[in-house]
């Protein structure tokens, strides 16, 4: 689609978008005959897109949803309109996705209190504790007892149940089987695993349209670490709104974009001469532009950056163990000293900052007097977790580079999930999908891309087990969802007690003190050394 400011109105046209793959300059030289497909005149709305306000009228933004949808691009010929249309277009779909999983857990609700009812006796005469269970739980337990052999896609009982808690469900077989064969077992339950894969979905398309969205709003961090210089970004929308000086009150999610080491230019910065680097300064302009701000740690580089690159600085302190810490989500060890410490092994990851600074860059609403020793496993083990993911990131990033450079799809904020997910589509086409079924998580353009650009690789691969690769990122994503909603049900408790809570798994449980060598074997190749919470 095309937006053009017509001297009496807006109008939108419809075109054939393979020119948008030539060179921008050759956009107007190789454009087809557009088709109109809308047309507002000024007489109706005098500012259909609002500069000052940063808005845009209601019935244009309606009808720019229904042209180009998802899918479709836009191409504008203003830099504003451009950001004010994606971001009231995005806030659109983030609302929308956002009432469909608030229909989803009403439904969830609903189920839970079916399954609480459905196994009150049974609950009672296996005198199994079902205060910390959630709806998979109660879902899995008349599967267990009806279709018992059956397989599981995600939540198997011997990972969501503790070893007690498994031998008394078996128990009860032969006691609850006819009851419970009368209410079809296997409908609920599939209905159960329908509603787990919407929320997933909605999840997954939520969490990258506020990824687009905060991209938008996003800052950069100039950080002089001990072996070179590194550009970060961070949501700049909430920190640098607030006072400069409560700057790390609350410590940002930081992701590197650039880095580079004394070793290749000893002076990026030069004082005495107030030069920048070449390399440097190119990165700075192409990550900031004219918009985005930058946050830098010295007064003179700032004096410096915003003369000779004319990018708006603001001064921070910027203390190392500050940086440090933020990473420990996205760890980069190449930017910090590798000295060893007998505090951060596995077993002793602090309870303190470190602690608390993880899990508020999981969105999770956590003061030090909640936190306790089972808190403190599940924490080291998402981190874990995420560790791995890291890990299969690098590795599909080196193994489909070509593949993404021809299909010339961008996948900056692709997430694992996708990258696995065409991987899968390469090797196995026509395979069936649980969950992150690929219709549903790439856009139709994209999904060409993928398909078309198959054939030349599928023999690349065949040296690879590519479906056991999947399976293991699914069983990661699987497992870290578990971990979430089990801190998550943690912290809310422990908001209802006065003072420090005291909540333990019971024995046996994967989450409680034997957590860190009875969870699934594939953490088990997380080294000591991988921790990375450092304060200099």
């Amino acid at each position: 689609m095309l937006l053009y400011q017509a001297p009496t109105g807006l109008a939108v046209f419809s075109f054939d978008g393979g020119c948008l793959n030539d060179p921008v300059e050759e956009f107007w030289a190789n454009l087809a005959p557009p088709s109109l497909e809308y047309f507002l005149k000024y007489e109706r709305v005098s500012t259909p897109i609002n500069l000052a306000n940063e808005a845009i009228d209601d019935h244009l933004a309606k009808k720019l949803t229904r042209l180009c949808g998802s899918e479709k691009k836009l191409a504008v010929g203003s830099a504003k309109h451009k950001r004010i249309i994606e971001m009231k277009l995005v806030n659109e779909s983030i609302a929308e996705l956002a009432h469909q999983l608030l229909d989803t857990k009403l439904r969830e609700m609903e189920l839970l209190k079916f399954f609480s009812i459905l196994l009150k006796d049974f609950i009672v005469i296996s005198s199994i504790d079902t205060k910390r269970w959630m709806l998979f739980h109660f879902a899995t337990v008349p599967k267990m007892i009806c279709c018992p052999g059956s397989s599981y896609e995600i939540y198997r009982p011997d990972k969501i149940f503790s070893r007690v808690e498994y031998r008394k469900i078996e128990a009860n077989v032969s006691r609850y089987k006819p009851s419970f064969s009368k209410i079809g077992v296997l409908n609920v339950y599939e209905e159960f695993f329908s509603l787990y894969s919407k929320k997933c979905l909605l999840l997954f398309k939520l969490g990258s349209l506020l990824k687009k969205a905060k991209e938008e709003e996003s800052a950069m961090l100039l950080y002089e670490a001990p072996s070179g210089i590194a550009i970060f970004s961070f949501d700049g929308a909430y920190y640098l709104n607030n006072s400069v000086k409560e700057f790390w009150a609350h410590i940002p999610q930081l992701s590197l974009e650039f880095f580079l080491k004394y070793e290749r230019v000893s002076t990026p910065i030069d004082l005495a001469t107030e030069a920048i680097d070449n390399l440097l300064a190119k990165r700075l302009s192409k990550l900031c532009g004219s918009e985005k701000k930058l946050a830098v740690g010295s007064s003179k580089h700032k004096r410096i950056i915003e003369m000779k690159l004319g990018i708006t600085c603001v001064y921070v302190d910027v203390p190392d163990c500050e940086v440090i810490i933020c990473s420990l989500k996205n760890p980069r060890r190449t930017l910090l000293p590798q000295e060893k410490s007998e505090m951060y092994k596995r077993d002793c990851l602090p309870s303190g900052k470190e602690l608390i600074t993880f899990l508020c860059q999981h969105d999770f609403d956590i003061k030090p007097e909640m936190v306790d020793k089972t808190i403190v496993e599940l924490a080291h083990l998402l981190h874990g977790i995420e560790l791995r993911e890291m890990e299969h990131l690098k590795f599909f990033r080196i193994l489909l580079k070509d593949f993404i450079v021809i299909s010339g799809m961008g996948t900056k904020n692709w997430s694992l999930i996708e990258l696995a997910t065409v991987l899968k589509m390469i090797c196995h086409r026509g395979s069936s999908y649980e969950v992150y079924h690929p219709v549903e998580i790439f856009s139709r353009d994209e999904h060409q891309k993928i398909a078309v650009n198959t054939y030349r690789y599928k023999t690349r691969f065949s040296n690879i087990d590519v479906l056991s690769v999947y399976e293991d990122v699914i069983s990661l994503d699987s497992d870290k969802y578990i971990l979430l909603i089990k801190l998550d049900y943690l912290l809310e408790k422990a908001k209802q007690v006065p003072e420090k809570a005291e909540v333990i798994f019971p024995t046996g449980s994967k989450f409680g003190k034997e957590v860190c060598t009875t969870v699934d074997d594939r953490l088990n190749s997380i080294t000591e050394d991988k921790i990375v919470v450092k304060s200099l």
